[in-house]
């Protein structure tokens, strides 16, 4: 006798995911700070994912507050080591400012 699939009980909550451009945004930054590809994995693994596409709007929005956190520390450490974040990133990242 076939038996019945499992049921999962509980609320319902609407996922959204984050748009097309936003993934752009933060890849586009990603590189300008010149992040890893092993430690984006790395963060994919912890969040359960395996492309940007499959991020939602929260987990988007955690990428660029951790960028931001990011640009912060270089900006501060810029006046130790010029180099570390060059006139053209700066302007870049200056949605940071905003």
């Amino acid at each position: 006798m076939p038996q019945d699939p499992p049921v999962v009980e509980g609320d319902v909550g609407v996922i959204t995911l984050a748009l097309p451009e936003q993934i752009a945004d933060v890849k586009r930054l990603l590189e300008i700070i010149k992040v890893d590809e092993s430690a984006i994995q790395k963060d994919f693994d912890k969040l359960g994912i395996s492309s940007w596409e499959e991020m939602t709007k929260d987990q988007i929005r955690r990428t660029f507050d951790a960028i931001e956190e990011c640009d912060k520390y270089i900006e501060k450490e810029e006046r130790r080591i010029p180099h570390l974040r060059p006139e053209w990133a700066a302007n870049h990242l200056s949605f940071c400012k905003q």
